[in-house]
């Protein structure tokens, strides 16, 4: 079974990497993010990897796929645990895919992670208080 895994790219290569590991039949993911600039007193809204040199490859975990990724051109290196690549959970990867990222969002002295983090609890709470009524709310057995 496919397994997501952390890759990190040369700098100012993650274009080089996802294009050849593409071309190997690699399933890649990079989120972006959007950030407006100001460029010759316009404002434009450029789109930037949420992770600079960072890429999720879909692989199965087998060592011919992790030497595809290894000798990419691009490629820095697969990060590791214990001289192990480490999976990374479906939910996070599903996670990323969802949500819109902006800049908009970022708080005062808040990383990009940071900023993934707290929306993917902010959604999750939402979803846990939706499941739950009201303390308010009249019990549909309760009839007074």
């Amino acid at each position: 079974m496919k397994q997501w895994f952390v890759v990190q790219t040369n700098p100012k290569e993650d274009d080089v990497a996802c294009m050849v590991l593409r071309q190997q039949g690699i399933g890649i993911y990079q989120p972006f993010m959007e950030k407006y600039v100001f460029h010759a007193r316009k404002k434009i809204l450029k789109k930037y990897p949420l992770f600079p040199n960072y890429i999720f490859v879909n692989i199965l975990p087998v060592e011919e796929e992790y030497h595809k990724i290894r000798w990419c051109r691009g490629v820095r290196r697969i990060l590791l645990d214990n001289y192990q690549p480490v999976p990374i959970d479906d939910e996070f990867i599903q996670g990323l895919c969802t949500l819109a990222v902006s800049y908009t969002h970022l708080r005062a002295h808040e990383t990009v992670l940071d900023l993934v983090c707290r929306l993917l609890l902010e959604k999750k709470n939402k979803q846990i208080q939706e499941k739950i009524p009201p303390i308010n709310s009249p019990h549909p057995n309760n009839s007074h």
